[in-house]
C-alpha cells in the first residue's frame, strides 16, 4: 500500500498541473503561494476616497474664504461710528 500512495500524485501535485485553467483566486488559495511573476491586486478604492477627501477640504476651504470675505464686507458696510458724508 505504501508504493501505492507515493505512485499516486498529490492533490498539490494535481492542482499545480491543472493550475493553468484555474483563476487567479483559486491557484493562491488552492497552492498556498503566489508565483514570483504575480504581482498582487492593487486597489483603487482607496485613491479615490483619498482624492474625494482631498476635493472635499479643497471645497470647504473655498467655501470658508468666500463666507469671511462677505462677512467682512457686511461688517464695513454696517462698521459704527462712520460719519455719514
Amino acid at each position: 500500500m505504501a508504493g501505492r500512495a507515493s505512485v499516486t500524485p498529490g492533490r498539490g501535485a494535481l492542482l499545480r498541473a491543472l493550475g493553468n485553467g484555474l483563476p487567479v483566486a483559486a491557484k493562491t488559495l488552492t497552492i498556498g503561494r503566489m508565483d514570483e511573476k504575480e504581482t498582487p491586486r492593487r486597489h483603487r478604492w482607496p485613491w479615490l476616497a483619498l482624492i474625494l477627501f482631498l476635493l472635499g477640504v479643497i471645497a470647504a476651504i473655498l467655501w470658508m474664504s468666500y463666507a469671511v470675505h462677505e462677512v467682512r464686507q457686511e461688517r464695513q458696510f454696517n462698521a459704527p461710528g462712520r460719519p455719514a458724508h
